[in-house]
C-alpha cells in the first residue's frame, strides 16, 4: 500500500542511513582501538569497492527502452513521433500499466511541462529511466503514481516489460553482500544478500516492521520449565497460603531476566499498558496507590516463604526508580498444569505492566516505589513454593536470578 503527499519527503541520504547502521551495529571488540573504519561493498559485478551504491546505468535499461519503443509507436496515430493524451492513456493500457484518468493526465504534463499537449518517446523514456534510477532528490506525486501502477503490474504479473522488480533489485545491488572491514583487515561487519526496497511516502511504523519472518508469536522470553508441580490452594486464603510442591530432582532456581516487552509479555497474557490500545473490563472496583518495598523487605518478609499467587482482579504495576527489582510471571501449559514455566521480568522505569484477572505472578522479589492497582473484593490465591526431599520432607526456598 502506498500513501502518497502533495509535498514528497525527500528520499533519505545514504549518510543517514550509515550513521543508523553504525548506531545500533554491535561492536566486536577483537578489533584494536586506533582501528580505522573502511566501507567496502562488493558485489559480483564489481570488483572495487565503492562508497555509494551506483544507480541504475542506461546499459541495464537498454533491453527496457526497445519495448517501450515497440510500444510507445503501435499508438502514434500519425506517425509523427508524437503522443496525444489520449494515446498516451492507451500506450500505459498496453502495457497493462492501470492508472485514473486524473492521475495520467498530471503526469502526462509533467513529462513536458513546456509542451502539455504531446510527448515524445525520448521524453518519456527519460522521466521513465529518472524513475528507476531513483536519482532525484524528491519525488513528484506523479512520479509516485507511475511506479505504484507499475509494482502493482509487476505484482500481479501482467506488467508487458516484464516487471519493474527487475529494476529496483538492482538499484540496491551493492548493498547486497555488503562488508566492512577494519584497518587490521579483519571483518567487523557483513549484509544480508537481500534488500527491501521502500518508496517515499508516508507510512505506519507498525506497516514498516511487518517483516514475513518474525512473527510476533514466534517471540518468546526464555523461562524456567519445571515439570511435576502441585499447586494446592489453600483452604482458608484470607488467613493462609497454599503450597507450590516443587520435585525433589528440581535443583536449577535460577529465574532469566528479561527487560520486559509487549511481544515477550504476551507468552503470559500481559503487557506494558503504556504501549498497548487494549480496551480491558473491571469486574470488581480497584484501588491505585503507591508501596514503596524497603531494602529488608525480601529478607525480613519474604525469605522463607517466598511464593506465587493468583486471584480475580486486575494489576497494574509501575516502578518509580530504576533499581526496582524483578516481576514474577508464570503459567501452566494449556493441556498440562503440572508444568509450570517462569521467568523475571525487568519493568522499564515508569513504564506500567497490565496483569490480567488469574495470571500467575509474584511482587516478592520487587525494591523501591511502585505504583499498583488492586483490589480488596476477591480471594488471593496465594502459594509457598516448597521443594519434595528424598526423606519426605519439605523445604522452604526462593529463586535466584541469571542474564
Amino acid at each position: 500500500y502506498l500513501k502518497v503527499q502533495s509535498i514528497p519527503p525527500p528520499v533519505i541520504p545514504f549518510t543517514v542511513i550509515q550513521q543508523l547502521i553504525d548506531s545500533t551495529l554491535e561492536k566486536v571488540s577483537c578489533v584494536p582501538d586506533d582501528s580505522v573504519t573502511v566501507y567496502e561493498h562488493f558485489t559480483k559485478t564489481h570488483s572495487t569497492p565503492l562508497l555509494i551504491p551506483e544507480s541504475i546505468s542506461d546499459q541495464n535499461l537498454s533491453a527496457a527502452q526497445e519495448k517501450l519503443k515497440v510500444f510507445f509507436s503501435a499508438v502514434v496515430v500519425n506517425a509523427d513521433g508524437f503522443l496525444s493524451l489520449e494515446e498516451f492513456e492507451k500506450f500505459l493500457s498496453n502495457l497493462n500499466i492501470e492508472m485514473n484518468h486524473e492521475d495520467v493526465k498530471a503526469l502526462f504534463q509533467e513529462i513536458n511541462p513546456k509542451n502539455k499537449d504531446q510527448i515524445t518517446f525520448q521524453e518519456f523514456y527519460q522521466y521513465y529511466a529518472e524513475m528507476i534510477k531513483a536519482e532525484k532528490a524528491m519525488h513528484t506525486q506523479s512520479e509516485l503514481a507511475l511506479l505504484a501502477a507499475c509494482l502493482k503490474a509487476d505484482r500481479e504479473g501482467t506488467c508487458a516489460l516484464g516487471g519493474i522488480s527487475q529494476f529496483i533489485n538492482k538499484r540496491w545491488e551493492n548493498f547486497n553482500n555488503f562488508k566492512r572491514h577494519g584497518k587490521t583487515g579483519k571483518l567487523v561487519m557483513v549484509g544480508s544478500d537481500q534488500v527491501k526496497d521502500v518508496l517515499p511516502g508516508e507510512y505506519s511504523l507498525v506497516d514498516l516492521i511487518a517483516w514475513s519472518d518474525i512473527q510476533p508469536q514466534d517471540i518468546r522470553p526464555r523461562f524456567v520449565k519445571i515439570s511435576d508441580v502441585r499447586w494446592t490452594k489453600s483452604t482458608e486464603p484470607k488467613s493462609s497460603s497454599g503450597s507450590l510442591l516443587l520435585p525433589s530432582n528440581f535443583t536449577d532456581l535460577r529465574l532469566p531476566i528479561e527487560i520486559a516487552t509487549n511481544d515477550n509479555l504476551a507468552y503470559y497474557g500481559c503487557c506494558l499498558a503504556n504501549e498497548s490500545q487494549m480496551k480491558v473490563s473491571l469486574l470488581h472496583r480497584h484501588a491505585i496507590q503507591d508501596f514503596t518495598y524497603h531494602e529488608n523487605y525480601y529478607n525480613e518478609f519474604v525469605k522463607g516463604r517466598a511464593g506465587l499467587e493468583k486471584h480475580e482482579f486486575a494489576h497494574l504495576d509501575c516502578p518509580f526508580q530504576e533499581d526496582s527489582g524483578f516481576f514474577i510471571l508464570g503459567k501452566f501449559l494449556e493441556q498440562n498444569e503440572n508444568e509450570l514455566h517462569l521467568t523475571a521480568f525487568k519493568i522499564p522505569l515508569k513504564h506500567t505492566i497490565y496483569v490480567p484477572p488469574l495470571t500467575i505472578h509474584s511482587n516478592d522479589y520487587l525494591q523501591g516505589t511502585w505504583r499498583t492497582m488492586l483490589s480488596d473484593a476477591a480471594d488471593i490465591d496465594h502459594v509457598i513454593i516448597e521443594r519434595e526431599r528424598y526423606n519426605g520432607t519439605r523445604d522452604q526456598i526462593s529463586f535466584d536470578f541469571m542474564n
